[in-house]
C-alpha cells in the first residue's frame, strides 16, 4: 500500500461523501481511503458505511466515543497498521486538492533527507494563502499571551529555503493537510492525545524537533481549506477560544519553564480580554448583516 488517507468525520458526512468520492473520481491508483467516523451522534457511521460498502479501496470505521482530533486520528492510524502503508496523509473533509498533489508527495518525499511532514501551503476559498502566524517556529509563550490577550504576532512569510525543491523549513504544520511516513509517524507516537481541539501542531512540531527531524511546506503546491465547516457548526466562538487556551495551557505545562506562573497569565489574559472580544464580535456581526 503506497499512501493512505485517513478522513476524520464527525456529524458532518456530506462533506466526507463529497472528498471521498472526489477523490475515487479521480482515480487514487494503489493507494486507500479510511474513513474514521469519530463517534457521531446522528447516523453519520450508518450513510457512510453504506455509501461506501462496495469500494474495495474504501473502508469505514468508528473510534469509540470521541475524543477529539488527536484521539480519532491515532484510532485510525493505529488501525492502519495491518495494511503496512508507506505514506499516510491525514486530511480534513473540507479540504480540495487535485489528486497529481499526492504523486508529487510521494516522489518528492524520498529525494529528502531527514523529512518528517511535506505539507503544501494551504490556500482559502478565494485562492489566496492563508494568513497564518509564524509557521517557522513554535510559538513562544509571549506569543501565546499577546494571542490570547487579543493581539497579534507576526504573520507567516513564504519563502523558500531549499529552492531546488521550492521547500520552507516550518516548526509548525497546519493539520487540514499532513504528509509524512507511516513508519516514521508511528515511531514519533502520532499524536499527542491530551488535546482535543487546536494546538496538536506545535505538539507535533515538539515531537519532530526533539528526534532531529525536519518538516517542509512545499511551495509550489497547494490545497484549498473551506475552513472549520464542523467545528463552525458545532462550538461558538468563545467555545472555540477556550479551546485553543486549554491547548496553550496543556503545551505550556508540559514543556515551558515556570509552568504555574505562566498557566496563570494566560488565564489572566484571556478572561481580561473577553468583554473586548464581544464587543468586537457583536460589532462584526452587526456590520455584516447591515451589508
Amino acid at each position: 500500500m503506497k499512501t493512505v488517507f485517513i478522513i476524520l468525520n464527525y456529524k458532518s458526512y456530506e462533506e466526507t461523501i463529497r472528498l471521498t468520492g472526489f477523490l475515487l473520481d479521480e482515480g487514487i491508483g494503489d493507494r486507500m481511503i479510511l474513513i474514521v467516523d469519530n463517534a457521531s451522534p446522528n447516523e453519520s457511521f450508518e450513510v457512510l458505511s453504506s455509501t461506501f460498502q462496495n469500494k474495495e479501496n474504501v473502508e469505514v470505521i468508528s473510534s469509540p466515543k470521541n475524543g477529539g482530533y488527536a484521539k480519532g486520528n491515532n484510532y485510525g492510524l493505529r488501525y492502519l497498521k495491518k495494511y503496512n502503508p508507506q505514506y499516510v496523509c491525514i486530511i480534513n473533509n473540507d479540504v480540495y486538492f487535485d489528486i497529481s498533489l499526492i504523486q508529487k508527495l510521494e516522489d518528492l518525499y524520498t529525494s529528502i533527507g531527514n523529512v518528517a511532514f511535506l505539507v503544501p501551503v494551504q490556500y482559502k476559498l478565494d485562492n489566496q494563502p492563508v494568513p497564518f502566524l509564524n509557521l517557522k517556529s513554535i510559538p513562544t509563550f509571549i506569543d501565546d499571551l499577546k494571542v490570547t490577550f487579543g493581539l497579534s504576532y507576526s504573520k507567516h512569510i513564504y519563502h523558500a529555503d531549499i529552492e531546488k525543491y521550492k521547500l520552507q523549513e516550518v516548526e509548525i504544520v497546519p493539520g487540514a493537510f499532513l504528509f509524512i511516513d507511516y513508519s516514521l509517524f508511528e515511531e514519533l507516537g502520532f499524536f499527542y492525545e491530551g488535546t482535543f481541539l487546536f494546538c496538536e501542531e506545535r505538539f507535533l512540531g515538539k515531537k519532530v524537533k526533539d528526534a532531529k527531524l525536519h518538516s517542509y511546506i512545499v511551495l509550489n503546491e497547494h490545497y484549498v481549506h473551506a475552513h472549520s465547516v464542523t467545528i463552525n457548526s458545532e462550538a461558538s466562538k468563545n467555545k472555540q477560544r477556550k479551546l485553543l487556551l486549554d491547548g496553550k495551557v496543556l503545551y505550556t505545562k508540559c514543556y515551558r519553564k515556570l509552568p504555574l506562573l505562566k498557566v496563570g497569565l494566560l488565564y489572566l489574559a484571556y478572561y481580561a480580554s473577553m468583554p473586548l472580544r464581544n464587543i468586537v464580535y457583536k460589532y462584526r456581526r452587526l456590520h455584516s448583516h447591515n451589508h
